[in-house]
Formats: C-alpha cells, structure tokens, sequence
C-alpha cells in the first residue's frame, strides 16, 4: 500500500493505493468544555472559572474583539461543518475539562446536530475529577472511574473501538494514562492485521524527535508517550511510571505497521505533523478551545 500525504496546520490530503472512494474526516481535539450543573453539585465549587481559563491562552475573537469560550468555539466549528458530508468526526480526547454530565451532554448535543459519525477517544481531562493538590493519583483508577460518564462519547468501549468507513479503518485506542494495556495491544494489532488502511485515533502524541523540543517548550515539559528523555522525577509528577513492556511494544508495532496511514492525536495545544512509519503521518491537532481543527481529505491514489 503507498500513502502520499500533503497538509497544513488546518487541512491534510491523503492519497491512498487502492481507496475506491474519497473520505472527508474532521479532526477536532482539546477543547476543554467547562460545563457544570446541579447534577454535578459536589464538584461545583472547585470547578469555579474551568469555563475561562482556556480564554487567555488563544487569539479566537468574537466580533467585539473578545476571546470566544470554549463552547461558543466548539460549537461554532461543528455547525460550519453540518451537513458538510463528513464521514467521520474524529475526537481525540480532552473535549471535557472535567468529567461533567453538562459538558458531556452539551459535546453530545452539538456532535448529533451535524448529522455525521463520530468516533472518540479520551484525553486525561476527560475522567480526571477534581483531586486536593498535592494528593497522589491511581490514574488508571481515576481513569475507569471516569468512563461512565463518558459512555455517550464512546459508546461503551473506552479502551478501544473500531469503525470501517469506505475501506479505511478507523481505531480508537485510549492512551490518556500514557501507557498501553496488554489487552489494547492485541487489540491493536489484531486490527492491524486485518490489512485494512487504518487511522488510528490516541491522545497522546508518540514521541519522535521533531515534536520534542517545542512540546518541551510549549508545555514546560516531554509529555508524550513513550519519551526516552522524559525523567522519572517528572514522570512523578504527572502521576505516571515508566514505560511498560506492552507500551513499548504499541510504539514499535505502530513503527512498522505498513498499512498505517496516520495517527490523529492532540494534547499539547499546538498542531505537529511528522512521519512515523512507512506510509504514516503523525497529525497532532490544535486545539479546539482555540477555534483549531483539521479536515483530512482521503482520496484515491
């Protein structure tokens, strides 16, 4: 299978041997939706402000000159695409900023109203309640805690989904812990092996090392999966551990996957792209709260 890829920071074309009809896909990420109601009272106090803290960080006005919020980004992104003929939304996680049901019921709300499918992945915003500062975190705990809530988005398979759209296979695979469970990569691979072109859709971006030194200086930080530079003392401070034997595996299976197409992923709030396999392209989103997206374009080779 040959993949020639072209894009900017918002569009991408990928001409694929042997695709038998072209695919539309919006790519959205990062958009740390604040909503909050009674539903979600205990949380309401500690979650003051989640609506505005994204609002100094991007250059998205209003006509008035003022920065839009994250939902009025969110949704006007949506709308411009409703009825567009999209094959796919894919998320990649961090669309809530807290697990709440209104941030969750309003991303639900805003997704149906295009009238295209989507598939989602979660980021670590999206299931990371509310914590005391300085508490230390399970976050594989805090993570299946969080799912529930969750569930319109991934529709009851958090770990990992699997969606065929036009002979393309679309996977989701949860990496939001920075790790790689033992059941998601043979979930991985299995669906790998298939022979399928496949998308595969995380959170967190695979290290390579074009992407190091600005996540470094953008995020004060080497957040990304499987960074060999990334030192214990700051692993512990994100709460995570080393790799594990199946995380290291994930990358390496992903290297040399020859019917990879792209890994659609976000997390560091800026927008990347670079080569990772063969035929693959690495499209790091920006974010959402900012008004960004990207609109792949799948076309025949």
């Amino acid at each position: 299978m040959r993949a020639l890829h072209s894009w900017t920071d918002a569009s991408a074309t990928i001409l694929v041997e042997g695709l038998q009809c072209p695919l539309r896909v919006l790519h959205m990420t990062d958009v740390h939706l604040g909503l909050i109601d009674e539903r979600d009272a205990e949380y309401v106090d500690r979650c003051q402000g989640c609506e505005e803290r994204f609002l100094h960080r991007h250059q998205n006005l209003d006509d008035h000159g003022r920065p839009l919020p994250a939902r009025a980004a969110y949704a006007q992104i949506l709308a411009s695409f409703a009825d567009q003929g999209l094959d796919l939304i894919a998320l990649t996680g961090d669309i809530v900023d807290i697990p709440m049901q209104a941030s969750v019921d309003y991303a639900i709300a805003k997704l149906e109203a295009t009238g295209a499918p989507f598939l989602y992945t979660a980021g670590n915003h999206d299931w990371l309640y509310p914590v005391e500062e300085g508490e230390m975190l399970d976050m594989e705990a805090l993570r299946t805690m969080g799912w529930p809530v969750l569930a319109p988005l991934h529709g009851g398979a958090p770990a990992g989904a699997v969606r065929d759209i036009g002979g393309v296979r679309f996977l989701s695979i949860d990496n939001s812990t920075y790790q790689i469970t033992a059941e998601q990569l043979e979930f991985t691979s299995t669906s790998l092996a298939a022979g399928l072109p496949t998308v595969i859709l995380t959170h967190i971006p695979l290290s390579i090392p074009t992407l190091r030194p600005p996540t470094i200086e953008i995020m004060a930080g080497s957040i990304l999966l499987a960074d060999p530079g990334w030192s214990m003392e700051e692993r512990r401070a994100s709460h995570v551990g080393a790799d594990t034997p199946e995380t290291l595996a994930f990358v390496r299976l992903l290297a040399g996957a020859e019917n990879l197409l792209a890994i659609l992923c976000g997390h560091i709030h800026f927008a990347h792209v670079d080569s990772i396999a063969p035929q693959a392209v690495q499209y790091v989103g920006g974010p959402g709260f900012a008004g960004e997206y990207r609109l792949l374009e799948l076309r025949p080779l």
